[in-house]
């Protein structure tokens, strides 16, 4: 009976330490999940064009495009010019044909803050 509460000490204390984060990674990941504030000015920057990066708005919203081929120098190909980068998209995304959902399921689109 000793071994066995013994080995379930050690097992509670290696499983314990296991767990704990190293302080500079915590740090890494709340920098990088931290939320930005844009205006539309400091939006129309992030236009996808001569390697900028696509940043739209939507809803409030702020999202990042990344290495999508459905973007293509700022603009979405398949809507015939009226999504771009850099510009809030609440209305085309409304009445695009995959609507908002997009946002959310497409690995290659990120929440990254909210516009003023």
């Amino acid at each position: 009976m000793k071994k066995l509460i013994i080995l379930f000490t050690i097992t509670l204390f290696a499983v314990g330490c296991s767990s704990v984060e190293d302080e500079s990674t915590s740090n890494e990941k709340t920098q990088t999940d931290k939320q930005i504030t844009f205006t539309t000015t400091e939006l129309s920057e992030y236009d996808g064009k001569s390697g900028n990066d696509c940043y739209v708005a939507v809803s409030g919203r702020v999202h990042e495009i990344r290495e999508s081929d459905k973007w293509v120098d700022g603009i979405h190909t398949e809507s015939e010019g009226q999504a771009s980068c850099g510009r809030d998209l609440t209305q085309a995304m409304d009445e695009s044909p995959h609507g908002i959902s997009i946002l959310t399921t497409s690995p290659k689109v990120k929440m990254i803050g909210t516009i003023e």
